[in-house]
């Protein structure tokens, strides 16, 4: 048996090392990619962003519906970008070209023009502490098409991923989850999710991370395990993610991971969810020291100490000199999620509706409150943490910060249903033959 052990342990690690593999050949192959269509497309794009200026809302009024279009084009012109720079800085530099500002051009305008490394007297401006994992799929998609086809194609991954789901879901006997999904979904405003360069790979890598544990649950429990998969998603966000609303790779996931414990009647300890957390964090932020690692590597100990900086502004309680309480910042975040009629509507219709099912399940004598609905305040609270630590960041980006709390939505709307599962039929255990005889 401990034979067993070692064996499957040695090949989860060398998964890991795969996965970390991957992405550094990743940052190295993007560089060898440069193609004249890839410039033209990466310029034609930055033309667009510049005209629909750095914050646009696709719907008036909704903070919701808001673009990061500021980092939209750091993300084109950084994908897109050729230099004189060494080999190593170019794969792991986050290099970009920030033209100055002329009688002529106003900052956004300056900001919102492709220009390479060979263009600029100093080179590339470097922005180091990210990954920039998204290098290589942005190259080959500008070295075939346009900024507005991309555009396109992402929304329509989304919203594939979003219908595959769902469909999972009602396939696996999971249906209690598909409410709470389609709110935290429906608040999080899947058209911005897709077309906004910046959103896309977290959505992305959280709906690949749901539909997985929804679809092949008992596969994944057997390998790479429940552990070893969230330290894997965890790295993954780290790679592609540039400090958007992470929390919902970790939070949306373990909601649906808790609920499938709970139907196939699995034993549901709070340190085996307590262990995903914190393999989600070792991958996130492990991942994240390798980064400062190699900065020091391609630039010296001063740029690692921008980091350092860097994330002690992130976790301050000032912008911009200005000092505020991190509840308000929080405060801020949770109003996007009520600043409309609609999303009131929709809170209040799921309460009462609940509250509905909790009377009836009380006269017919079966309603208890159940030790497993605990488990979903472990994703609840999660987000609220991160949001306060964060405080700056979610101060001064609020309007897409705030989907950090869709994890913290599903996992309320997932307790209130488990105060009464055992009253439901879709809670019903539904296990496959080959999880029986495990």
């Amino acid at each position: 048996m401990s034979v067993l052990k070692t064996h499957s342990g040695i090949k989860k690690t060398a998964l890991v090392f795969m996965v970390i593999a991957l992405c550094l050949l990743s940052n190295m192959v993007q560089v060898l990619i440069d193609t004249p269509e890839m410039r033209e497309h990466a310029s034609a794009a930055v033309d667009i962003i510049y005209q629909q200026e750095a914050s646009p809302t696709l719907i008036g009024g909704f903070s919701s519906a808001r673009l990061d279009n500021y980092t939209s084009c750091l993300i084109v012109k950084t994908a897109a970008y050729v230099g004189p720079e060494s080999f190593w800085q170019r794969a792991f530099g986050g290099l970009r070209v920030d033209l100055p500002i002329t009688e002529d051009v106003d900052g956004w305008g300056a900001f919102c023009t492709y220009a390479t490394g060979y263009d600029s007297p100093t080179g590339g401006l470097s922005y180091s502490r990210y990954w920039h994992g998204y290098m290589l799929p942005l190259r080959l998609l500008f070295s075939a098409t346009t900024f507005t086809n991309i555009q396109m194609f992402f929304y329509g991954v989304v919203l594939f991923l979003s219908l595959l789901l769902f469909l999972s879901l009602h396939k696996n006997h999971l249906s209690s989850l598909i409410f709470p999904l389609a709110l935290a979904l429906f608040i999080m405003m899947p058209a911005a999710l897709g077309i906004c360069l910046q959103y896309v790979p977290v959505s992305i890598i959280c709906l690949l991370s749901c539909l997985l544990l929804s679809g092949h649950y008992d596969h994944i429990r057997i390998f790479p395990g429940n552990t070893f998969f969230f330290g894997i998603i965890g790295l993954l966000t780290c790679y592609y993610d540039l400090l958007t609303f992470p929390m919902i790779t970790l939070c949306m996931p373990l909601v649906i991971l808790i609920h499938q414990m709970i139907v196939r009647k699995e034993p549901q300890p709070f340190l085996h969810i307590l262990y995903c957390v914190i393999a989600w964090c070792i991958g996130f932020f492990g991942f994240w020291m390798l980064k400062f690692i190699l900065n020091a590597f391609l630039y010296g100990s001063y740029n690692a100490m921008n980091v350092i900086q860097q994330i002690k502004l992130r976790t301050s309680s000032q912008s911009n000199g200005t000092s505020f309480s991190r509840l308000d910042s929080l405060i801020s975040n949770i109003y996007v999620l009520l600043d409309k009629d609609l999303y009131r509507f929709l809170f209040i219709t799921f309460i009462a509706y609940e509250m509905i099912h909790i009377l009836c399940s009380v006269k017919k004598n079966t309603f208890r409150v159940t030790p497993a609905a605990l488990l979903f305040l472990i994703p609840g609270v999660i987000p609220v943490i991160w949001m306060l630590l964060t405080s700056n960041h979610i101060h001064d980006h609020y309007y897409y910060t705030y989907r950090n709390l869709a994890g913290t939505i599903m996992a309320f709307c997932m307790f209130i249903e488990t105060l009464f599962m055992h009253s439901r039929s879709d809670f019903s255990p539904c296990v496959s033959e080959k999880t029986q005889t495990d």
